[in-house]
């Protein structure tokens, strides 16, 4: 399936109100000794959605030096937790590692491959399936 259908599937998915995250993978580097992956799964996900509409706000109201502060921080951010063993990282490095590798990607910062990026799990009805695609 090409790229572009992926994404106004992922999009769709994103804006429909009867759809519901269930899974968040985020990779970065995950081939390296020092990469990170996360996988987060449970619950309620609505936090996910909504630190991601915080991290575009930031960066549509960032000139273009903010910008390069905003990845770098990023960056810095996702390399430092990389170095920690994924049990000793806290909920909170969890969750923004995953913020970040999915802001990074969409932003094209990120390549998304076999090691790096994002995939997202939504339920949805499977009577509306056809609607959404």
């Amino acid at each position: 399936m090409p790229t572009e259908r992926l994404m106004h599937i992922t999009e769709t998915y994103q804006d429909d109100k009867d759809s519901r995250l269930i899974r968040v993978e985020a990779y970065y580097r995950n081939d390296t000794p020092n990469g990170v992956g996360v996988i987060i799964e449970g619950g309620d996900l609505e936090w996910f959605d909504e630190m991601m509409r915080d991290y575009e706000e930031a960066w549509e109201g960032a000139d273009a030096a903010g910008r390069d502060r905003i990845v770098g921080a990023y960056i810095r951010q996702l390399r430092a937790w990389g170095t920690k063993p994924a049990r000793e990282r806290s909920v909170s490095e969890k969750r923004f590692s995953a913020l970040n590798i999915a802001f990074l990607e969409r932003h094209n910062f990120v390549e998304g491959d076999r090691y790096n990026g994002c995939q997202f799990t939504y339920d949805v009805d499977p009577d509306r399936l056809g609607d959404l695609l």
